[in-house]
C-alpha cells in the first residue's frame, strides 16, 4: 500500500492584490487537507532547500477558452515562459477517471534534459484557480517538485469537480473561459560555472566534414567543440553553445589545448571569450595553430592519426527570457541586457525586445547622438528605458540604474540612476550624453569588444500601472 499524499488548499479572502511579485502573505484563510487523486503530490527535499541557494521567482497569468469543448483526457497549455533558463508551461485537464470527471491543474517543464546532469530542477509554487466574479473566493493549492526529463510536471489531478468549474453559479467560468494564475520560484542551477572536457579526434588524416564532440555541461547548458576542415589538413575550431529556445545568453570565457601525446606538459592554447546567444551561440578559436607543426611527427600531436583537445569553459550565470504578450508575467524588479553589434557603424537608435515588470513592457533604446558641432559628429552615446505600452491613460513610478558593462571580468560597470513618473506622454527617460562616443568606441576602456557593446538595466517598478 502506497502512503497517502496531502495537499494544502487555502480558500482565500478575494481582496489579497492578485498581482504580487513576492509570495503574499494569505489572511482569514480556511486550511482544508485532501487526499490526493495520485496526479501530484508534495514531496520534501530538505537537502535542496538552502538558506543560501539563489532563487528566481515568476507569477504568470492565463485565460484559457472552449473549456465546454474540452475531450476527455486532453490538455490545453500555455505558450512556455521562462525562468532559470527554462521553458515552462501551465496545463489545464478535463480528466476522466471511472465516473469522476475532475479539472486537472499542473505546471510543466518542456526541456529536462539539461537538468538531469545536475540531479534536477527543484521548484515550488502555488496553483490558483481565479474567480470571474466580484466578491467570490478563489482557490489555492501549493506544490513542491524536483523535475526532470521522467517526472517533468507537478499539480493536481483532482483540483477541482469539472461540473463545479463549469457552473456559473461557481463565479469561475465566463464566457466559456476560465483564469488560472501560477506562482513559481525555482532555485538557481546546481552546476558548477567550470567545465573541464577532453575529445579525441580520430582518422584526422581523412576527416573532411564537420565533426562535434559529445556535448558536456556548464551553467546546465550544453556545450560541444566543433570542427571544420577548411583544406587539405587544415582545420577551424569552435565552441558551440546548443541551448535550446529562442531567449537566452550569456558570457563564457574558454581556454582550448591542443596536447602531446608524448607528455600532457606540451600543449598549444588559445583562449576566446564571447558573448553567447541564440542568434550568436558559436565562438571562432581564429588562426588555431600552424598545421604544419601539428602534423610534423617530432611534434606528437598526432597519433595513430588522432589528436587530443582539451577545454577549459567558465560561464556566467544565464540570462533567460521569452516575450509572449499574451502571457501575463507579474514581478515589480527585474534586471536584463541588451548587447548591440556594430556599434561603430551605428546611425540610429536601436531598441531591445520588451520585458515585462509590473505588468507593462521595458525595452532599453540606445542612440547615436551629436553634440553642437556643425558637422554633425556623433559624440554621445545615448542610453534610455523605455516603456512600450499601448493606449493613452497609464501611468507608472520607476526607478533604475542604466548600465555599460564592461567586457573584462575585473572591471566595473559605468552606472547612472534614474527615477521618472513613465506615461503615454512621457515614456523613456535616460541621458542624451550617457558617455562620450570616442570612450565608447576606445577598446582601452574595457566596454567595446568585437565591435559589440552590453547594456544592462536594473528596474524596480514602484507602483503597478495606473490608468487615468
Amino acid at each position: 500500500m502506497h502512503a497517502s499524499h496531502f495537499f494544502t488548499v487555502n480558500v482565500c479572502n478575494p481582496q489579497v492584490p492578485r498581482f504580487t511579485r513576492n509570495f503574499t502573505t494569505l489572511h482569514n484563510v480556511k486550511v482544508i487537507k485532501v487526499k490526493s487523486g495520485g496526479g501530484g503530490g508534495e514531496e520534501m527535499f530538505p537537502k535542496l532547500l538552502k538558506k543560501d541557494k539563489r532563487k528566481s521567482k515568476a507569477s504568470v497569468r492565463w485565460k484559457f477558452s472552449n473549456l465546454s469543448k474540452m475531450k476527455n483526457n486532453c490538455f490545453q497549455r500555455t505558450k512556455p515562459f521562462y525562468l532559470e533558463n527554462l521553458p515552462w508551461t501551465i496545463k489545464v485537464q478535463r480528466r476522466l477517471t471511472g465516473k469522476a470527471l475532475d479539472f486537472g491543474f499542473f505546471v510543466e517543464c518542456c526541456s529536462c534534459s539539461t537538468v538531469d546532469k545536475t540531479g534536477g530542477q527543484f521548484a515550488k509554487g502555488k496553483l490558483r484557480l481565479l474567480p470571474q466574479k466580484a466578491g467570490q473566493k478563489y482557490i489555492e493549492k501549493e506544490f513542491k517538485h524536483l523535475f526532470n526529463s521522467m517526472d517533468n510536471d507537478r499539480g493536481f489531478r483532482q483540483f477541482l469537480k469539472w461540473e463545479e468549474v463549469l457552473n456559473p453559479d461557481k463565479g469561475y467560468i465566463k464566457d466559456d473561459s476560465v483564469t488560472v494564475e501560477v506562482d513559481l520560484e525555482t532555485d538557481a542551477p546546481d552546476d558548477a560555472p567550470k567545465a573541464f572536457f577532453s575529445f579525441t579526434v580520430d582518422n584526422i588524416s581523412t576527416l573532411n566534414s564537420i565533426r562535434y564532440s559529445s556535448p558536456f555541461y556548464a551553467q546546465s547548458m550544453p556545450w560541444v567543440i566543433k570542427i571544420v576542415p577548411k583544406s587539405r589538413k587544415t582545420f577551424r575550431f569552435y565552441l558551440q553553445c546548443n541551448e535550446e529556445g529562442e531567449f537566452w545568453s550569456c558570457f563564457a570565457s574558454a581556454n582550448l589545448f591542443l596536447l602531446s601525446h608524448n607528455s600532457e606538459q606540451d600543449y598549444f592554447n588559445k583562449k576566446v571569450e564571447h558573448f553567447f546567444s541564440s542568434k550568436e551561440n558559436e565562438a571562432d578559436f581564429g588562426d588555431f595553430i600552424d598545421w604544419p607543426v601539428v602534423f610534423d611527427p617530432d611534434e606528437d600531436y598526432i597519433k595513430n592519426d588522432s589528436l587530443i583537445l582539451k577545454i577549459y569553459l567558465d560561464v556566467d550565470s544565464p540570462n533567460g527570457e521569452s516575450y509572449n504578450s499574451e502571457l501575463c508575467i507579474t514581478r515589480t524588479e527585474y534586471t536584463f541586457n541588451f548587447t548591440v553589434e556594430n556599434v561603430s557603424k551605428m546611425k540610429d537608435s536601436k531598441l531591445s525586445e520588451p520585458v515585462y515588470v509590473g505588468q507593462l513592457p521595458w525595452m532599453i533604446k540606445v542612440a547615436p547622438l551629436s553634440g553642437q558641432n556643425e558637422k554633425k559628429l556623433i559624440e554621445f552615446l545615448g542610453v534610455f528605458l523605455q516603456c512600450n505600452e499601448k493606449g493613452e491613460s497609464w501611468r507608472c513610478h520607476a526607478d533604475a540604474e542604466l548600465r555599460l558593462l564592461s567586457y573584462r571580468r575585473e572591471q566595473e560597470c559605468f552606472a547612472r540612476k534614474i527615477k521618472h513618473l513613465f506615461c503615454s506622454k512621457n515614456n523613456d527617460w535616460g541621458f542624451n550624453r550617457f558617455m562620450k562616443w570616442q570612450d565608447v568606441l576606445n577598446p582601452v576602456k574595457g566596454y567595446i569588444n568585437n565591435d559589440s557593446i552590453t547594456l544592462q538595466v536594473h528596474i524596480v517598478v514602484k507602483d503597478e500601472r495606473e490608468n487615468d
